[in-house]
């Protein structure tokens, strides 16, 4: 079974690997995932809810507060940028012509005049990612009534942090990354949405609950089967930032089902040790929301940093950065995430001490752009004397004798690259330890806990967290 158990989900989590990632393209970052039964939250649920710790009413309640950090953000900052570094290299030139640039010094500001230190500028990206919050928990067997059935309710509530700030530009690269900087001789709008900075959110839900049905119960053994959904309690609030968390953690409502299955592999004086494997695999609905899009060339490639070149809309006078209106609403389809997990749990007397591996993958996201405005933007040249009202010929020509490409027509829907907003496939393991202890108070079984975690990502596109958690439960 156990051998079943592990095919199953390596398949999972190598489809979701397969998922190409694109390097300079990306507006949306996906973020570790808190939804899920980890190690740390269910490896104890077993002892204390069955009939040897003596709640009559089958009523089981838990919390664990926890925090978690970002570590190896280097890799976050390459798979957002280019050539695995997370330097920027900034050209005078719009073309890439002077060096070995990836975002040209003309895409940001318009009619720049350079200076030599703006002429040969890095930027350099650090991102970070925290949260601080707790799990609440309940279990109810339903022993008396309905034999070998429970109910699970599981729901997190944390408050994140996430940032991306920028170090070594110029002063005008730095305002225009924090949407401070704008210009009205010649006219040009401040960025609004894919700002760089810090920005803080509370999070809730989801609200997951789960049938179980134990299918083995006996002194040395179990084996439960559980299925059930996940219920969206908060709305993700409208992107604003390009190092943005991950809404698939709480705002997709989504099927639930896995098995749990343990085994005393030996026992002798008053020293046990169980093994326990979980399996859980989680189907995401889809819905909208809104992303910020790319852009595709004429001749189908990919521009880098594309939501950062300027354009201008037609009739009107001035340009602005073009995330200003690729932030657009997308229809997200609906993805797979998996995860497997084995713990052993070593008892003695009333000190259980658990020893964690999970292994943990989602699918990559596929957007479908819901509605765009045909013939009403373009990519300016930086020629375009910005008093005048706007028109696609403006924005023709060539520029250092270069061909300026996303000039030759007005942006149409085929041109967006809905990729750019869609966050990558996660694929990553986790380690865990710690401790828990049962007794009782006024008759009451009470349990505490607490441990560590590490969470190491396998591509760059999966963050790497440490984390501590206690855990407190009392039984009814």
């Amino acid at each position: 079974m156990k051998k079943n158990i592990l095919l199953i989900t390596l398949a999972c989590t190598i489809s979701t690997s397969m998922a190409v990632l694109e390097y300079g393209g990306k507006t949306y970052f996906a973020l570790p995932h808190f939804d899920i039964n980890r190690c740390q939250e269910t490896a104890l649920w077993h002892t204390h809810t069955t009939t040897d710790v003596g709640n009559p009413l089958g009523l089981s309640l838990q919390i664990i507060p926890f925090v978690n950090k970002a570590v190896r953000t280097d890799a976050i900052a390459k798979q957002l940028t280019y050539k695995e570094s997370a330097t920027i290299p900034i050209a005078g030139d719009r073309f890439n012509q002077a060096s070995d640039s990836v975002l040209p010094y003309h895409a940001i500001v318009h009619n720049p005049v350079l200076s030599p230190p703006e002429a040969s500028a890095t930027l350099t990206l650090n991102p970070d990612f925290s949260n601080i919050g707790a799990t609440f928990s309940a279990f109810f067997d339903a022993k008396a009534s309905c034999p070998g059935v429970a109910f699970q309710f599981h729901m997190p509530l944390y408050y994140t942090t996430a940032s991306l700030i920028e170090s070594g530009g110029t002063r005008t690269i730095e305002q225009y990354f924090s949407g401070t900087y704008s210009q009205t001789s010649p006219i040009q709008d401040a960025l609004t949405n894919g700002l760089l900075g810090k920005h803080r959110h509370t999070v809730c839900g989801p609200l997951s609950i789960t049938m179980r049905y134990s299918l083995i119960e006996n002194d040395n053994n179990y084996l439960t089967v559980y299925a059930g959904a996940g219920i969206t309690l908060k709305k993700k609030p409208v992107q604003t930032y390009l190092f943005d968390y991950h809404s698939t953690a709480y705002d997709h409502h989504k099927f639930i089902c896995g098995l749990e299955a343990g085994a005393t592999v030996a026992h002798f004086d008053e020293v046990s040790v169980e093994i326990i494997a979980q399996t859980n695999y989680h189907y995401m609905f889809g819905g909208s929301e809104n992303r910020i899009m790319g852009l595709l060339d004429d001749d189908g490639s990919i521009p880098l940093f594309s939501p950062y070149l300027l354009g201008a809309q037609n009739t009107v006078a001035g340009v602005f950065p073009l995330a200003n209106v690729l932030h657009q609403s997308v229809q997200r389809s609906g993805i797979h995430q998996a995860d497997i997990a084995f713990i052993t749990a070593i008892t003695w007397q009333s000190l259980t001490i658990n020893l964690g591996y999970e292994l943990f993958g989602r699918q990559a996201e596929r957007l479908t752009l819901i509605a765009w405005p045909e013939n009403t933007y373009a990519i300016v040249s930086p020629m375009y004397a910005t008093s005048a009202p706007f028109t696609n010929a403006l924005s023709t020509g060539t520029f250092e004798t270069e061909t300026i490409l996303l000039n030759h027509r007005f942006l149409t829907s085929d041109m967006i690259n809905t990729n750019a907003g869609a966050s990558p496939a996660q694929l990553g393991c986790a380690v865990t330890i710690g401790a828990g202890y049962n007794t009782k108070l006024y008759g009451f079984p009470i349990g505490f806990g607490a441990g560590m975690s590490f969470e190491n990502g396998f591509n760059n596109a999966t963050a790497s967290m440490i984390g501590g958690w206690i855990k407190g439960l009392i039984s009814f």
